[in-house]
């Protein structure tokens, strides 16, 4: 099973830059930076998120790799 981006951080962040558009269209400051910091954390879980897959997956990949030899060695 393949982790992916939880679906609703990607449509919060893809919908602030959305809004974040139309404030600058309409020259409205305070929401448009409202909305910006909005963008930035969810970009920011997205990263966050896809370094700890990327991880996970280096993790099983090396678990993969060991035989249980290796394990007991490991251990001592």
């Amino acid at each position: 099973m393949k982790k992916q981006t939880p679906v609703l951080v990607t449509v919060i962040a893809n919908l602030a830059m959305f809004v974040a558009g139309a404030l600058v269209i309409l020259k409205l400051w305070w929401p448009l930076v409202i909305t910006l910091v909005i963008y930035v954390v969810a970009a920011s879980y997205q990263f966050a998120w896809l370094n700890y897959v990327r991880l996970w997956q280096q993790r099983i990949e090396e678990e993969k790799g060991r035989t249980p030899v290796n394990k007991e060695k490991s251990s001592n």
